[in-house]
């Protein structure tokens, strides 16, 4: 039995290693790896809880036009973050950018592998994630950082 996995991936430049992009979409979950390095780093489980976010029905708020922001709750799965928060504030993100991106509460496995950890590069990568996600192609005079999306079907 086979059974098909949407694979994207995308290349932001960013000398002196570029920053690697790779999404595989699942039915029940989305693994995405962001990596300088080639390789997968500590593997973390992001997951929307709206439960804990706060949400009140908009018949009982008297403010229902305030923007909404949900809360993701982020557990490691394998390994341990070595430098800091800098895994768990893109396996936020990511799982941010997954869930709109999808349009469902999705659960996302996100491993970051990075040289550069300077917030400047979070927004590019985010930003390549979403442009990514989208299927759009880049803004008139942006450089496109996407390689073409693949199907990748792969046997049981």
């Amino acid at each position: 039995m086979s059974f098909p996995v949407r694979t994207l991936q995308a290349v932001l430049p960013l000398p002196p290693n570029d920053v690697q992009i790779i999404v595989s979409v699942f039915s029940d979950r989305v693994l995405v790896a962001i990596t300088q390095t080639g390789r997968l780093a500590t593997l973390l489980k992001v997951q929307r809880d709206d439960r804990a976010s706060g949400e009140v029905p908009p018949s009982l708020n008297p403010d229902a036009s305030s923007s909404h922001h949900p809360t993701f709750d982020v557990d490691p799965l394998l390994g341990a973050p070595t430098r800091g928060h800098v895994a768990h504030v893109y396996a936020r993100g990511v799982g941010e950018v997954v869930c709109e991106a999808l349009g469902r509460q999705t659960v996302t496995l996100v491993s970051v592998s990075l040289k550069d950890e300077r917030p400047e590069v979070y927004r590019r990568v985010l930003s390549t994630l979403r442009e990514l996600l989208s299927g759009k192609p880049p803004a008139p005079g942006e450089q496109p950082h996407t390689a073409p999306a693949q199907s990748v079907t792969a046997g049981a």
